[in-house]
């Protein structure tokens, strides 16, 4: 499983959706997870997550964020080191050659988002392999929300919307968020249904709860609503 964020500590929507998943996987799994940062200054690190979901952090060179911070200039405020690493893969040769090993010893790989794919492809028989794309969000539509439609930020798109659709026609399955996105990828890159499950972003049931009615009492209360 391979992705550019680190799983742990699991804040946010993605390091989420990737723990929930792929700590639920079973112990009969032997389940690697490879991620970096998109920020520097961090260190490589290897922890287990469980028995059978080891995760290794390998920071991104300093070739990649210098890079990435002069492109980054033509799109000021915007977060482009995601969308641009199939460009600059190959800047991070610590990274992106651990993920090829494993890869290639592996009998499964889950692009979590589509950002590694192209690095993978280059090197590694993907015939031999099932291949599982973790969709977080339809990407190509997402970018177009995000960055605008400057020319630079249109080539951004184009090259997200080419990752992406290659992605999906390579994948023997293909996991996404919602029916809605589910039916973009059906749509607009012309993929059968009976690829794409619905794999919704889910909720820890054991730690949240909903509040019982004594409960939502005693808030009204504090805080002075009386509806």
């Amino acid at each position: 499983i391979t992705d550019m964020q680190p799983i742990e500590p699991a804040t946010g929507g993605g390091r989420l959706r990737l723990k929930g998943l792929y700590t639920n996987l079973g112990k009969d799994i032997n389940a690697v997870y490879i991620g970096s940062y998109d920020w520097p200054g961090e260190k490589r690190r290897e922890i287990v997550i469980k028995d059978y979901l080891k995760e290794i952090d390998i920071p991104l060179s300093n070739d990649h964020f210098w890079l990435n911070d002069r492109l980054n200039l033509l799109l000021p405020d915007k977060t482009i080191i995601d969308s641009i690493f199939p460009l600059l893969a190959e800047t991070s040769p610590d990274f992106v050659n651990r993920v090829r090993e494993e890869a290639e010893r592996s009998d499964v790989i889950v692009f979590s988002h589509p950002w590694v794919f192209p690095a993978v492809k280059a090197t590694v028989n993907l015939k031999d392999k099932i291949v599982i794309y973790d969709s977080h969000n339809f990407e190509a539509s997402l970018r177009e929300q995000l960055l605008g439609n400057s020319p630079f930020a249109n080539c951004i798109v184009a090259l997200v919307r080419f990752v992406e659709m290659e992605l999906c026609e390579a994948s023997d399955l293909i996991l996404a968020c919602s029916e809605e996105d589910k039916q973009k990828f059906v749509i607009q890159y012309h993929i059968h249904p009976d690829k794409v499950e619905v794999v919704p972003n889910g909720v820890d049931a054991k730690s949240i709860r909903p509040s019982d009615q004594t409960e939502k009492a005693k808030n009204k209360e504090k805080f002075g609503i009386s509806h």
